[in-house]
């Protein structure tokens, strides 16, 4: 459930997974990063602090961390071993075999 919220920072109206957020995704970015570029985590980052995340943007983000703490693909999806990489048995999407050793 979301909740309307009003950004103390700039003044816009934004929706919020909490019921006192008191900054929107917007100002969160710029609080983080400054006058700088974003890097990867900054925009996750934002979207937690203003509670702008939706449950599924933070399922999908909890799937991701724990697929990299274990090391395996982010999105496995794929599962179809007719179209595996004859050579890794991965999503020839995703690999590089191919580029690596060639169509042989």
């Amino acid at each position: 459930m979301t909740h309307a919220c009003v950004c103390e920072t700039c003044g816009k109206h934004f929706n919020s997974q909490r019921t006192t957020s008191e900054i929107c995704y917007g100002c969160a970015l710029t609080r983080l990063i400054g006058n700088g570029a974003p890097e990867e985590g900054d925009f996750n980052t934002a979207l937690l602090v203003s509670g702008e995340m939706t449950d599924e943007e933070a399922r999908d983000l909890q799937e991701d961390l724990e697929s990299v703490e274990q090391g395996r693909s982010i999105r496995e999806d794929f599962r179809d071993d007719e179209d595996a990489c004859p050579i890794c048995g991965g999503d020839p999407n995703w690999c590089d075999c191919i580029d690596r050793y060639g169509d042989d």
